[in-house]
C-alpha cells in the first residue's frame, strides 16, 4: 500500500507544489478576495450610476428651463433639439430624427443659403434667419452658433435660436 509519500516528498507536492488542503485554503482565500472585490466594485458602480442620474437630471432641468431654442446638428443633419425648439417650431424631436432632417430644410428657402454658408465655412458669427414652423408660419430668428461634443457624434454645431424681437 502506498502512503502517498515517495521518499520524503508526497506525490501531490510533486504534482501541485503543495498539499490538497493548502490548495483548497488558497482557493477559498482567493474566493473571499474576489467576493470583497465584487462588493467594492458593485458599490462603485452604484455610486457612478447615482452620479450619472444626478447629472442627467440637472442637465434636463437646465435644458427644459431655458428660454432659448437649441438645435444640435452634425454638418446640417439634426441630432437633437430642446423643448423650447419644439415649442418654437412645432416640430417634435422624434419627427426630426425619424425622418433625417437637415437644418436648412426648416429654414425659409431665401435664408437657408446663409445657414449653409455659415455651417460650411465654420463661421461662428451670429446671423439672422427665418424658420419655417410646422404650421407654415415663418419666424424671424437670431442664431448664435457654437461647436460642442455631443453624444458620440464628435464635434457638432449647436445653434442657439432666439426670436428676432426677443434678442438683446
Amino acid at each position: 500500500m502506498s502512503s502517498g509519500v515517495v521518499g520524503r516528498v508526497r506525490w501531490w507536492d510533486k504534482l501541485w507544489g503543495s498539499s490538497p488542503v493548502d490548495i483548497v485554503d488558497k482557493f477559498l482565500s482567493n474566493m473571499e478576495r474576489l467576493d470583497q472585490d465584487f462588493v467594492r466594485i458593485q458599490g462603485e458602480r452604484n455610486e457612478a450610476i447615482k452620479q450619472l442620474k444626478h447629472s442627467e437630471d440637472r442637465f434636463r432641468a437646465l435644458s427644459e428651463a431655458g428660454f432659448e431654442s437649441i438645435v444640435i446638428h452634425r454638418e446640417g443633419l439634426v441630432v437633437a433639439v430642446n423643448d423650447s425648439f419644439e415649442e418654437l417650431t412645432g416640430f417634435l424631436e422624434h419627427e426630426l430624427l425619424t425622418e433625417p432632417s437637415l437644418i436648412w430644410d426648416i429654414m425659409d428657402k431665401e435664408h437657408n443659403l446663409t445657414t449653409k454658408h455659415s455651417i460650411e465655412s465654420r463661421d461662428m458669427s451670429p446671423y439672422m434667419s427665418v424658420l419655417c414652423c410646422k404650421s407654415g408660419e415663418k419666424k424671424v430668428v437670431w442664431i448664435r452658433p457654437k461647436y460642442v461634443n455631443f453624444n458620440g457624434h464628435g464635434k457638432c454645431r449647436a445653434a442657439i435660436i432666439t426670436l428676432w424681437e426677443d434678442r438683446t
